[in-house]
């Protein structure tokens, strides 16, 4: 029981010296009882003295402190970095918090006091009247998620004009409307599940992540308010055809049960990054108009993709492509060999490029045939190679130079 009371002191002088007065004259059981309650919420003395650094920062600072205490205490600082700058759409500095001392960077990874993280959950419980702004707990997770579910039975048994009925409705909606960050992310698959329903309420929520987690239930419709959705295993076969969102920036889908991501077109106009990595059952990629800011389509080891959807040549801003394990893929747009570069288009002259597209394509078709182990006669007679009976010396000199000036000038850019 020492060495537990010691790792959740963790070398705060403070904090031993509270715990010590408080176990003075108690049984082993008592001291127990204390710490259980006490890894929750840590001792009103304690509090009062960290809260002074917490009361210090700027608001969009507490915020990135309680999102951290709540959700990535141990995760990598560059990816929490990338999601916070997502989800609060501005310059992320966590530069202050380091100063102030309530975090630090080990290996990369966000640390924080044990007393801390749970001073920093315990001002996110106690942020508004009745309801959680984030939600990390899975019994805390499964109790909201399940509100539903109970009150609409409990409705269906009540007369609608119920004064109870109502107020309980009220209570519900107040409850899902103040989520605004849900992080179920578990080592283990199957140790947690949940039904999906309320996730369709939740209408202010801006931050989704879920992995190992097991879902029942029907979801109509997801928040527009959504900034980075991270959904390991997406257990339907498609997003809601609902649901549009002007802030959605990275959607993060692998290995999900998708057939086909959204049907039509989808307004995400600041959508930057899909990943849907290992969804075997995607047939095709969906029309991208849309999503004008894609940067970044991860489909590595989408086995069953068949058909890239032509807007994704029509891409202006897209860098990364990845088709690894696509095995069965048939159809690639024309024009995908026209996609741009580094930001600057140089097929297609006239506008910008350097080359036309036949130019081009005949480039690609010349770099495929003369790799393709051709047997040249001179390579067996070499005193009559400089007769290159069948052109192919000609045709490689041509090709080099002619692909050397192509990235002589994509490198110069």
């Amino acid at each position: 029981m020492i060495y537990r009371v010691l790792e959740y002191a963790d070398g705060l002088p403070l904090a031993i010296e509270m715990l010590g007065a408080s176990f003075f004259g108690k049984s082993v059981a008592e001291w127990r009882s204390f710490l259980d309650r006490e890894e929750i919420i840590p001792p009103y003395e304690i509090i009062r003295v960290l809260r002074k650094s917490f009361d210090e920062l700027d608001h969009m600072s507490k915020e990135m402190f309680l999102d951290i205490a709540c959700f990535f205490v141990g995760k990598d600082i560059n990816c929490v970095k990338e999601i916070l700058h997502d989800c609060f759409s501005c310059s992320v500095n966590t530069e202050i918090l380091i100063r102030k001392s309530v975090i630090t960077i080990a290996n990369e990874r966000i640390q924080m006091h044990n007393m801390l993280q749970a001073m920093g959950r315990d001002i996110s419980r106690r942020q508004y009247l009745h309801q959680q702004s984030r939600l990390y707990l899975y019994s805390d997770i499964k109790s909201v998620m399940e509100k539903k579910r109970n009150t609409v039975m409990e409705n269906v048994e009540a007369q609608l004009d119920d004064i109870e009925s109502v107020s309980e409705r009220q209570r519900y909606t107040s409850m899902v409307e103040g989520v605004e960050a849900i992080a179920l992310d578990l080592e283990e698959p199957k140790m947690a599940s949940l039904r999906v329903d309320a996730l369709s309420d939740m209408i202010n929520l801006r931050l989704l992540i879920f992995r190992n987690v097991e879902f029942s239930g029907t979801l109509s419709n997801l928040s527009s308010t959504l900034r980075y959705v991270s959904w390991h295993q997406y257990p339907f076969t498609s997003l809601p055809s609902s649901f549009q969102s002007d802030t959605l920036v990275q959607l993060i889908m692998p290995e999900s049960n998708m057939t086909e991501v959204w049907k039509g077109r989808m307004m995400l106009p600041a959508l930057r990054k899909l990943n849907l990595s290992g969804s075997k059952t995607l047939t095709k990629t969906p029309d991208f108009g849309g999503a004008p800011d894609l940067e970044r389509l991860e489909l590595e080891g989408c086995t069953g993709l068949l058909q890239l959807d032509p807007s994704v040549a029509k891409l202006p801003k897209l860098r990364f492509l990845n088709l690894k394990g696509c095995i069965n893929l048939v159809s690639i747009p024309n024009s995908m060999f026209c996609l741009n570069s580094l930001g600057k288009k140089y097929v297609e002259k006239g506008q910008g490029g350097i080359v036309s597209w036949e130019e081009f394509r005949h480039l690609v078709d010349e770099f495929f045939f003369l790799n393709n182990g051709f047997a040249n006669i001179g390579d067996v007679f070499p005193l009559i190679n400089f007769l290159d009976l069948r052109g192919h010396i000609k045709r490689m000199k041509d090709f080099s130079g002619k692909f050397d000036r192509f990235m002589e000038h994509v490198l110069d850019e």
